[in-house]
């Protein structure tokens, strides 16, 4: 474990995220971490009031869209790299370590592999290709720890309403920036696997990326995607 604070800024944005959320935070190690930024897209329920109990920096956006949550985190930061991780997420083995040595290196862009907190068939299937850098197998669950001084060049495209951190990675991909994989894993929650049926709801996921890939509008992604699922 560290000895004193890395230079990164942990950004997390959120939505009536209160049960995820205070779970989350009871997991970090936040002595780990420069500081922790939380970015509300106007929730409903205790998600502010659980931040506030940890201490993080709160900020509030006028609406729920991830990639402007995340840039408006990544604004108000201070530190040499920024971390971005889901609020339904927890570090998983090596997490820590991974970051350390990554610091170290002074590497660039990277996320982590996933492993969910099921262990349904298809979820395992899913999880093993996260391993890989190929851009088809990485999506914003896997986290996104980059320097702030490349963040600030590229950001998220804050039109984009599903599927922005795909399209960033594009970017940097297009520029040569590699996102490297961490040797690590992040623990991620099956719940909407679990709402929806697990094979429904990676079909959903094909489909919605499948229409990405083929210039389908953003927007109509998102509504397609809403009304796919069963529950919100």
């Amino acid at each position: 474990m560290a000895q004193k604070p890395l230079p990164i800024s942990l950004i997390i944005p959120c939505l009536n995220e209160a049960d995820q959320l205070s779970s989350f935070l009871n997991d970090i190690d936040f002595s780990f971490f420069q500081e922790l930024i939380i970015v509300d897209g106007d929730s409903k329920d205790d998600s502010t009031l659980i931040a506030k109990n940890y201490q993080a920096q709160i900020i509030k956006t006028p609406m729920a869209r991830r990639s402007l949550q995340m840039n408006e985190g990544a604004k108000k930061s201070k530190g040499k790299y920024l971390l971005f991780l889901h609020a339904d997420v927890r570090p998983g083995l090596n997490f820590y370590t991974s970051l350390t040595i990554a610091i170290q290196r002074s590497i660039s862009c990277a996320n982590f592999r996933l492993k969910f907190n099921n262990r349904h068939g298809l979820l395992r299937f899913h999880a093993f290709f996260t391993r890989f850098e190929n851009l088809p197998f990485q999506f914003g669950d896997q986290g996104l720890l980059i320097q702030k001084e490349l963040f600030d060049h590229f950001k998220f495209d804050e039109q984009l309403e599903v599927l922005e951190d795909q399209e960033l990675l594009k970017r940097l991909k297009k520029a040569s920036i590699r996102c490297q994989k961490l040797d690590a894993t992040l623990l991620v929650s099956a719940r909407a696997y679990l709402k929806n049926g697990v094979y429904r709801m990676q079909l959903i996921y094909y489909l919605i990326y499948t229409l990405y890939r083929l210039g389908i509008a953003n927007h109509k992604l998102r509504i397609l995607y809403r009304r796919l699922l069963k529950q919100k």
